[in-house]
Parts: structure tokens; C-alpha cells; sequence
């Protein structure tokens, strides 16, 4: 159940900030966060804990990703912003 994906996304990436995290960790964690509650029934039905999206952040498979073909990581930045 996709309900609350978008919400959780936005509340997962301000926790990154909030934390003083770089953009693109921010966005990991976003990302982390709106999978596991796409994963429940109900908006954040799945989430149990900052450590255990954390957690899911660094363990979920990783599709598609490209690598930042700058340096600097400028493209993420431009993504985003």
C-alpha cells in the first residue's frame, strides 16, 4: 500500500537534515523510509524505529543507480534542488 509514500519521504529526508546528513544520505534515507512503508498496510504502518530505517537504508537492494559522473557530486545537488 503506497498511502502516506510521498509524506514519509519528505519526513525521512528532514530527519536526514536535521541530523546534519549531505544531501544525497538525505535522500537515501527517504527513499529507505518510503519503501518500508510501501511495504505495510496503512501509511507508516512498518516503521518501527530511526535504526531500523537506517538499517533498511543500508541493506535494500539498490536498482538502477548511476553514479555521479562529476567529482564534486554537483549533479545530486542539481537533482534535488
Amino acid at each position: 500500500d503506497t498511502s502516506g509514500c510521498g509524506d514519509s519521504y519528505t519526513g525521512g529526508f528532514i530527519a536526514g537534515l536535521v541530523r546534519n546528513w549531505d544531501l544525497l544520505d538525505c535522500a537515501k534515507l527517504a527513499t529507505a523510509t518510503a519503501a518500508t512503508v510501501a511495504t505495510g498496510l496503512g501509511s507508516g504502518a512498518n516503521l518501527v524505529s530511526f535504526e531500523e530505517t537506517v538499517k533498511a537504508m543500508n541493506t535494500l537492494p539498490v536498482r538502477g543507480a548511476r553514479a555521479c559522473p562529476s567529482t564534486d557530486q554537483s549533479c545530486y545537488i542539481r537533482i534535488i534542488s
